[in-house]
């Protein structure tokens, strides 16, 4: 902004910082159908904690409330100061940016989440191009206007998980695992979902790992339950059968070390020396030596030993 710009704003903001003008300019000003349902005489300057920095930085800092005629909730008057000798085509896209700016300050500031206030942008201009050459209509801002309108004029498009058949994620095609993996990952009956889980899996080693590393971490699958995981994820991905185990390592050793971390005393936990038991089962049958697995695993060579015996 130059500083003769700088001069018109301070005067506008000056100005419009007295209520009795700013009434006035409200009342010749703005459209009939915001000015049929408010009641101007209730206008207030809002106090600073409802300007977010960054609206500060861009010379937008008057921010007004009213209220609505016969009805309890306030009315946000959100005035914009635009003195630019040269005008701005994405103006509407500023205005929507400030517009979210003031209701998520309104959410902090007042910690209600149930009602929002509704902002009303006003573009004040002066500039030196006269009519104002641009829209302020935000969709002529899109390639598409017909397509941006049908976007934003209609609520959010929601995929609820929950409330979709696992035999209807079939329409899923490549991401039908990850759709029947979400939906049941907290459920109880996760164990019974395996098999169709495994089964969608695509021929990705990539995605394999990202299943069961998810799985691992996040599901309810317990450690004393391992050697049954570890079944059914060779029966249904043979070709993961390394991954598998590697990963359950893994995971096994990471929550051992933040348990020691954290200054638990419980040391070795159930559920990790059943996993690392099943795991050295696992290389006990695939041909390592009882020292080998006891060191790689962490249990102590008389555990392995008694594992080869058994």
């Amino acid at each position: 902004m130059t500083k003769k710009s700088m001069l018109h704003n301070e005067f506008f903001i000056e100005s419009m910082q007295n209520i009795d003008v700013a009434q006035s300019f409200m009342r010749a000003y703005l459209p009939s159908d915001i000015r049929r349902i408010i009641d101007l005489s209730t206008l207030s300057i809002q106090d600073g904690e409802f300007i977010d920095e960054e609206l500060k930085n861009a010379h937008t800092d008057i921010l007004y409330s009213v209220r609505m005629i016969n009805r309890s909730e306030s009315m946000v008057l959100y005035l914009l100061t635009e003195h630019q000798s040269s005008p701005d085509k994405i103006m509407p896209l500023r205005l929507w940016h400030y517009i979210c700016l003031i209701l998520r300050k309104h959410i902090k500031q007042t910690k209600k989440k149930e009602r929002l206030p509704v902002v009303f942008p006003i573009v004040f201009y002066n500039g030196k191009q006269r009519p104002y050459p641009y829209s302020m209509d935000i969709f002529d801002l899109f390639a598409n206007k017909d397509v941006a309108k049908a976007v934003y004029n209609k609520p959010f498009h929601l995929v609820d998980i929950a409330m979709i058949e696992d035999e209807d994620t079939r329409n899923a095609d490549l991401a039908r695992y990850m759709v029947l993996l979400q939906k049941h990952i907290r459920s109880s009956a996760l164990k019974d979902k395996l098999p169709l889980i495994l089964q969608s899996c695509p021929d990705d080693r990539d995605i394999v790992r990202a299943v069961l590393k998810y799985m691992i971490r996040a599901a309810s699958i317990k450690f004393d339950r391992v050697e049954e995981f570890v079944s059914l994820v060779n029966e249904y991905l043979p070709e993961a059968e390394d991954d598998v185990m590697t990963l359950i390592e893994q995971f096994s050793q990471q929550r051992y070390m933040r348990g020691i971390a954290e200054g638990r005393t419980e040391g070795r936990t159930e559920g990790r020396t059943s996993a690392m038991k099943a795991i050295a089962k696992r290389m006990l049958a695939q041909g390592h030596s009882a020292h080998d697995i006891a060191n790689l695993v962490g249990l102590n060579k008389a555990e392995v030993k008694s594992m080869q015996s058994s």
